[in-house]
């Protein structure tokens, strides 16, 4: 596919947790599917495709301490990812589960409305489900934190924010087991943008390098100094531009 002209794929995996998965239907067999998404991810991205994957954060039986260990499976995953193959995947996350008419899920858990009308009638459509008390305050905070951040459902940075907003909360109620799983969550979210520093300044230099030595043949551009790759971290895009922009802006031989 890559060969082809694939340049991404996107998959809607919906969580890593493996009792959530069944729960919510996506397979009878929790553990196998987790861990054949996570080898989907992983070989698209060694492909040399972009993997975008579509997450659902919250569903009507949701723990703020669920919330947090699907975050940090999230990270662990696309940080593992990176690591072995320099691809960010792309999360791209929904915050709740909608409700549908008719469906078990709408059948067992109580959902608001919204009516509409129609040519000689009116309906009522299904809204979202109804939370738990800890669950709403959450998403009526994540959804405050993220909705002005640039591609908000992908940008790496809604992930931090909810880690951020739910060890908050730890701290408030002194769950310590919530406590944990964000730490946890985000020590890796500092170690990945870390590593993902020190690759932005050195795939800078090394395109510049080609560049400046190129003896005025066209530059040929290969899959590492592709933005794609560098996924949903917003600022790491950035810091990668700005750098090219500095160095350019002070070479003599750059074309205007």
């Amino acid at each position: 596919m890559s060969k082809t002209g694939f340049a991404e794929l996107s998959f809607g995996i919906e969580s890593l947790r493996a009792e959530r998965v069944e729960f919510i239907g996506k397979s009878m067999n929790g553990k196998r599917y987790v861990a054949d998404a996570k080898k989907t991810i992983f070989l698209t991205a060694k492909a040399g495709i972009m993997p975008t994957f579509y997450m659902i954060l919250t569903d009507p039986k949701s723990s703020l301490r669920d919330i947090a260990y699907e975050l940090m499976a999230g990270i662990q995953l696309i940080k593992g990812v990176y690591i072995r193959t320099s691809i960010l995947p792309k999360i791209s996350w929904s915050l709740c589960l909608l409700p549908t008419a008719g469906s078990e899920f709408a059948r067992r858990y109580p959902y608001t409305t919204n009516r509409i009308r129609l040519a000689r009638r009116e309906i009522d459509i299904p809204s979202e489900y109804v939370f738990n008390e800890e669950t709403t305050l959450f998403l009526q905070k994540a959804d405050a934190s993220t909705c002005r951040l640039p591609h908000a459902l992908q940008n790496l940075e809604s992930l931090h924010q909810f880690l951020l907003i739910l060890e908050n909360m730890a701290v408030n109620s002194g769950d310590k087991q919530l406590l944990k799983t964000c730490e946890v969550g985000l020590r890796e979210y500092a170690d990945l943008c870390n590593i993902m520093a020190v690759d932005v300044e050195d795939t800078a230099d090394a395109l510049l390098k080609q560049y400046r030595e190129r003896n005025n043949k066209p530059l040929g551009i290969n899959l590492r100094f592709n933005t794609m790759r560098f996924g949903g971290n917003m600022h790491a895009i950035e810091s990668y531009y700005k750098s090219l922009k500095r160095a350019l802006s002070n070479d003599p031989l750059a074309t205007p």
